[in-house]
């Protein structure tokens, strides 16, 4: 498992036995393509690995992409139109990888053979009306197991949308109050978020996972009942968040300086890495 440690300016591989290995670091300002010994990857957001290895990050300090070849251990930047405010980044089933730029309101998709290709712009529309149908703030994105949809937190409108990806023009809103924030369980727009940030789903794709940023928490869609549970929050400030193969969630505790691991049919938490922590999680 690939992590970003954001304080640090550093791209960590976990995976050898909870071993952390730096395998990538950089100050704020310098950007450098080439030898991941010499590479420079700075303030790194988003991360994404493909069934080859390949590691995809987005780097907001300089608004650009990043791909580090597992094989040759070079790193380049991609050819992507550089916004303001690059965050996350999801991938597909079949390779492609989905990058959301936040402060200018697109998405992007980058195919296997590294073409870049805008699928979504927000048309500055935010009537009440509008809001409902548009995605204005997108961050976190995944796609579903059809690749038909990309589901997408809706940041500043605290809500979750249903994008078509054949049809982007067709969104669907599944849960949350566009405009409004807050805490509160329930089915649909009864539900309330504080600024939605990561998604992940379930490996049968029933229900989606949400790390609710102010709320500092955990939330399970049911994407069929469309019903909002919080499922875990002793957390603070969590972003990033993904789920293993054995419906286990992984958990960038921000906040808390941490990665947690949360078994859904345990209900429990791991710390599996920490470094120092200057906040509390809530209990």
């Amino acid at each position: 498992m690939f992590s970003l440690d954001d304080s640090n300016k550093e791209i960590k591989d976990d995976s050898s036995k909870c071993q952390v290995e730096v395998i990538c670091k950089s100050d704020d300002m310098e950007e450098k393509d080439g030898h991941l010994s010499n590479a420079k990857v700075p303030g790194p957001r988003g991360i994404v690995v493909d069934g080859f290895g390949a590691i995809t990050v987005c780097c907001q300090t300089v608004q650009s992409i990043k791909r580090i070849d597992p094989k040759t251990k070079m790193v380049s930047s991609l050819n992507t139109p550089k916004h303001l405010g690059c965050i996350q980044s999801s991938l597909s089933r079949n390779g492609t990888i989905y990058i959301t730029f936040n402060a200018k309101g697109t998405i992007y998709c980058i195919y296997r053979n590294l073409e870049c290709k805008l699928i979504y712009e927000f048309d500055g529309s935010n009537t009440r009306a509008d809001m409902r149908v548009t995605i204005q703030d997108p961050i976190g994105t995944v796609v579903d197991n059809r690749e038909k949809y990309l589901y997408v937190a809706d940041y500043c409108n605290h809500s979750i949308k249903r994008l078509d990806i054949s049809n982007p023009k067709n969104i669907e809103l599944i849960c949350g109050k566009p405009g409004g924030r807050g805490s509160k369980d329930g089915v649909g727009e009864e539900a309330e978020f504080y600024y939605p940030f990561a998604i992940a789903k379930n490996n049968s794709c029933t229900l989606l996972y949400v790390s609710d940023l102010i709320n500092s928490s955990i939330r399970a869609i049911n994407l069929q009942t469309k019903s909002v549970k919080t499922i875990f929050s002793n957390l603070y400030h969590p972003h990033g968040l993904v789920v293993d193969k054995f419906d286990n969630l992984f958990i960038c505790d921000c906040g808390n300086s941490r990665i947690v691991k949360y078994s859904i049919t345990e209900s429990q938490a791991t710390i599996i890495q920490s470094g120092k922590s200057a906040c509390f999680g809530k209990k």
